[in-house]
């Protein structure tokens, strides 16, 4: 395997994120669900070592993808009746995963920004000599 490649790779989680949904749908009970989703969570929680491969190969939406379907839309829903506490530990462990991605997207957001802002304090200089700052107060 590569040294920069995702282990599990991207095409393996998504296809273990199908069978997921496919246990969300059955009719067992939510702690049995849980207890079956727990160790292809695990394997996903593997990325939490990768986060630098997991933003550099566009996977972050698949860790999303995981959030709004595990945490989102299903073990948050009031029906289900867990507890974050009733949850097995690969549940918590993907929420530090999903922390993480966000948290090292965040720099490429502000320099993104940053840089907008740039372009704009230029162009506002150039067209009426002041800054964008001078026109917020």
């Amino acid at each position: 395997m590569f040294k920069n490649q995702l282990n599990p790779d991207i095409a393996t989680v998504k296809g273990m994120l199908a069978t997921i949904k496919e246990f969300l749908k059955s009719p067992i009970p939510p702690v049995a669900i849980a207890q079956s989703v727990a160790p292809l969570l695990n394997q996903v929680n593997h990325w939490s070592t990768q986060v630098k491969q997991v933003i550099e190969q566009s996977a972050a939406d698949v860790v999303f993808d995981y959030r709004n379907v595990l945490l989102k839309s299903w073990a948050d829903t009031p029906s289900v009746g867990l507890s974050n506490a009733s949850l097995p530990a690969p549940f918590a462990d993907f929420k530090q995963l999903v922390k993480a991605v966000m948290d090292a997207q965040a720099p490429a957001k502000k320099s993104t920004q940053s840089k907008t802002q740039v372009r704009l304090d230029t162009l506002l200089h150039s067209l009426f000599g002041k800054s964008n700052s001078s026109f917020r107060s």
